[in-house]
């Protein structure tokens, strides 16, 4: 049986951050050649949780970039207004209502991304975009 509780995730586009957006996030102790990566996503609540009857999204900690060779990106969290990579603010999604998200890593040597992943449960296998 599935759950009653079913969230839509849909990755939306994965964006090279531009020149001097460390420097705007002050992210301390940067390498050399280091860049910065946006993925933008959609989150959909599909059928209610079934506490409280809406869905609050927290899923920035299940979420990854990863390079070819499995090299895993630095999640960084932001402290201040940042207009490259802006999040609503969401207490709850009701039964049909989206939110779009973004989500900001760090890759220390420059490399670029190979694929996304969301991972929605320590027992779960990950869900990936490429």
């Amino acid at each position: 049986d599935l759950p009653d509780e079913r969230v839509a995730f849909s990755v939306d586009a994965i964006r090279e951050g531009a020149d001097g957006d460390i420097d705007v996030l002050q992210v301390p102790d940067v390498p050399a050649g280091a860049k910065l990566w946006y993925v933008d996503y959609t989150v959909t609540n599909v059928s209610a949780a079934e506490t409280d009857g809406d869905y609050v999204p927290s899923t920035g900690l299940q979420f990854g970039l990863l390079t070819a060779d499995d090299q895993v990106f630095v999640p960084i969290i932001k402290f201040t207004a940042f207009d490259s990579c802006e999040n609503e603010s969401v207490y709850d999604l009701a039964v049909g209502e989206s939110v779009v998200q973004c989500q900001i890593f760090l890759s220390e040597d420059g490399s670029a991304p190979d694929r996304a992943v969301f991972v929605p449960d320590f027992d779960t296998l990950p869900i990936i975009w490429r």
